[in-house]
């Protein structure tokens, strides 16, 4: 797999993820805040994998912390 095919893959991860979001804090009451903080969260952290891939930097597999 190239590196596009590879950062679409995880630009489409990142979407589902802010779809996610985005339904749990419109549609579900209570709000859930911190799942949807969640989702944006990982949102964020595969759109910057996919940027990064992109820009030939290769990502990190796990957290350092």
């Amino acid at each position: 797999m190239n590196a596009i095919d590879l950062a679409k893959e995880w630009l489409k991860y990142a979407k589902s993820d802010l779809i996610t979001a985005q339904h749990m804090f419109e549609d579900v009451n209570p709000k859930e805040t911190e799942i949807v903080c969640y989702h944006c969260q990982q949102c964020a952290e595969k759109a910057l994998k996919g940027y990064c891939i992109l820009n030939g930097i290769e990502p990190l597999k796990k957290h350092m912390i």
